[in-house]
């Protein structure tokens, strides 16, 4: 499992939904990806983004980029910190340190390219 992968397989319906609706993807036979199954959203979506390491990089930009500079973390100490040394006020989603992680980091995620 790449990287790709790992965060589609992380991701919740919710952001996969949004994902396929601002990158504007499209489905045969649904006219809504709202609608469409769960898998094969996922399998789609990782098709789409998996060869085209800048586009899965523009799309975490667009997704977590701010909440990033919101969050102020400059290295991957500031990113555990603060997901795992202290309870958080609201549920995070697996996606969401992932993702980060990923954009902060892009030397760990080509490293992680390779199948595991």
């Amino acid at each position: 499992m790449n990287i790709v992968e790992l965060y589609f397989t992380v991701a919740d319906q919710e952001i996969l939904i949004k994902i396929a609706n601002k990158w504007k993807i499209n489905i045969n036979g649904f006219s809504n990806v709202a609608k469409v199954p769960e898998k094969i959203l996922r399998k789609h979506l990782f098709t789409k983004f998996n060869s085209k390491d800048e586009l899965f990089y523009k799309l975490l930009e667009d997704i977590y980029g701010l909440k990033l500079k919101e969050l102020n973390l400059n290295d991957l100490d500031d990113l555990l910190y603060t997901f795992l040394s202290y309870p958080l006020k609201e549920k995070v989603d697996p996606h969401f340190p992932l993702g980060i992680l990923i954009l902060m980091n892009p030397e760990f995620a080509q490293k992680c390219r390779c199948d595991v």
